[in-house]
Formats: structure tokens, C-alpha cells, sequence
């Protein structure tokens, strides 16, 4: 999705969803990769997304918006 920003000049907000069987590694390279995402019942998107949220709505499944343009 980045590179095809960089090759048309658009803008494209990445959303993450349905990410409850992540594993840990992958959950860290994920949040890196989206602008928006859910937190769903997965453990590892939780753990990780600390520190990286500018804003969190919700709380039983909540959705995570890590970059200024996914808030």
C-alpha cells in the first residue's frame, strides 16, 4: 500500500482487522504497517499497540488509531 502512495501520489489509510490469532512478532510488524486498526480478543495487538495508539475508541473490542491520518 506504501508503495503504491509513492508511485500514484495518493494517500491510502490502511485499517487492520480480524487480527485475534496474530502472534506476537507478526502483531509487531502489523502495527507498523496500518494506520487504523482493531484490537479484537488478540492479546498480542494489545500488548504491542501500547505506546503506538495517538487514540483508542472503544473498550470490549476496541480500534486503535496509531498514525495522525488513521486518527
Amino acid at each position: 500500500m506504501r508503495e503504491l502512495e509513492k508511485q500514484h501520489d495518493v494517500k491510502i489509510i490502511t485499517f487492520g482487522v480480524h487480527v485475534t490469532g496474530m502472534g506476537e512478532e507478526e502483531a509487531k510488524e502489523f502495527i507498523s504497517l496500518v494506520d487504523i486498526t482493531t484490537g479484537c480478543t488478540s492479546r498480542h495487538i494489545r500488548e504491542q499497540i501500547k505506546g503506538h495508539a495517538l487514540a483508542q475508541f472503544g473498550t470490549a473490542i476496541p480500534i486503535f488509531a496509531i498514525t495522525q491520518r488513521g486518527k
